[in-house]
């Protein structure tokens, strides 16, 4: 017998949804209980959680702590107004493991704004919670039609620039000091060519093999992004 799959599992995810506030309810091995009430009492004042101590058997192999996180509230389109950059854009990503690593690129290259296609894009769940360490709880996230906001983003001064395997120029050959939005698609069939028509420009990440994890070439892009940044800025990128 184990707990329901749909919980997150491990305690640095857990200590960032704490962080975030966005926990509804733990579980936790017997013998580790009053490692999370201390945990819970460090992070959490606001609010009591209900914290429940099971047996090893409840687990997963190797798991002894789980958690529901909060459930999601995606912004619309009232707040798209606010859009922060830059700005992930996904068309295709449906893995709950590349989309729980690319919210913890963003989240660590000072990028939590995250689109996500209404359509054909995975949603926010607990896998991906648990994947992403607790960031996906940590960025703001729209889940609109992409093809509907692009035109928007150009309106607000956004330049739309398209990561591609192999077309475009090299990502650090762009200017990416001004507000940038970043497409990616999904490593099977990329980025839709109605998608493609709408952005500005193609990137790719030059490598001496046929190509990257999508994960892995946004962490670059992203931290292509603020290492310009920090350079123009003169500041240290450490």
């Amino acid at each position: 017998m184990s707990l329901k799959k749909e919980l997150s599992y491990g305690l640095d995810p857990l200590q960032e949804a704490l962080d975030a506030g966005k926990v509804e309810k733990i579980w936790v091995r017997t013998d580790k209980l009053e490692k999370v009430k201390e945990l819970i009492n460090k992070i959490e004042k606001t609010r009591p959680i209900p914290t429940v101590a099971v047996p090893k058997e409840f687990f997963p192999e190797k798991e002894w702590v789980g958690f529901l996180p909060s459930e999601v509230e995606y912004l619309g389109w009232d707040e798209l107004k606010y859009v922060g950059d830059p700005l992930i854009v996904i068309d295709g990503v449906t893995d709950a493991t590349n989309l729980g690593t690319i919210f913890r690129s963003a989240v660590a290259f000072s990028a939590p704004n995250v689109l996500l296609d209404l359509h054909n894009t995975g949603a926010i769940t607990p896998k991906v919670v648990e994947v992403s360490r607790g960031a996906a709880l940590k960025c703001n996230v729209w889940r609109l039609n992409i093809k509907q906001v692009i035109p928007r983003l150009k309106e607000k001064g956004f330049s739309i620039i398209a990561m591609d395997a192999h077309e475009g120029e090299a990502v650090y050959n762009y200017d990416l000091s001004g507000p940038i939005a970043l497409v990616i698609g999904s490593e099977d069939k990329g980025i839709r060519k109605t998608v493609m028509a709408l952005c500005d420009s193609s990137a790719n990440i030059p490598t001496d093999f046929e190509s990257l994890n999508v994960h892995v070439a946004l962490s670059i892009a992203l931290y292509e992004i603020k290492r310009q940044r920090v350079f123009k800025s003169g500041s240290n990128i450490c």
